[in-house]
């Protein structure tokens, strides 16, 4: 019988040595996904503060664009330092936007660098407001966005204005596409005929 009390004595050693193993393992564990989450918030709060950087010098671009019309063709030197300027801050913005691990907000940061590129691609966007108004207001789009991605929220819907630019951007290429096509074959006619 003697035996039995060290059997069960054993027993209730491993029992227990499993158990703190166990439970050594789910802190650890819990410990190592607390580690990666401050690493990860760490990360996006360099991302943010990048990104909020860049855009906030976007916004005040936006503030100080020049008076009169660039596709005129009568474009002045404060135009020409406007847009150097104006084109730079994009550059910023979309090398800024890669570091977003999120998928949609890169995309839409990276997409709408993109649509802003050139006053004469946003020329459809500008209908009937001052150009000034629709950069103003597609850069404060951008930073609501970066915002909710930093808070943890949903990004904010498109705004109108977001949507009349990628509509002129997209407009824009289509007639350069047709553009090129009409040339081609007006050049195919000329080799034929």
């Amino acid at each position: 019988m003697d035996w039995l009390s060290s059997v069960t004595g054993l027993a209730g050693v491993v029992v227990g040595g499993v158990i703190g193993l166990r439970g050594a393992r789910v802190s650890l564990d819990r410990q190592l996904a607390d580690a990666q989450r401050a690493r990860e918030e760490a990360d996006r709060f360099g991302v943010v503060t990048s990104l909020s950087q860049v855009l906030i010098m976007l916004l005040e671009k936006a503030e100080e664009v020049p008076e009169g019309d660039p596709a005129s063709g009568q474009q002045d030197a404060a135009w020409d330092d406007w847009e150097r300027q104006w084109k730079q801050c994009l550059r910023a913005t979309r090398v800024a936007a890669l570091d977003v691990r999120e998928p949609s907000l890169r995309i839409h940061l990276v997409d709408g660098a993109n649509y802003m590129q050139s006053l004469y691609v946003m020329e459809y966007a500008f209908q009937g407001d001052a150009r000034k108004w629709v950069l103003r207001n597609a850069a404060i789009h951008y930073i609501e966005c970066v915002s909710a991605w930093r808070r943890g929220d949903a990004l904010p819907l498109a705004s109108a204005t977001v949507d009349r630019l990628k509509e002129s951007y997209e407009l824009r290429g289509q007639e350069y596409r047709d553009q090129v096509r009409a040339e081609r074959e007006r050049g195919d006619e000329f080799m034929s005929g």
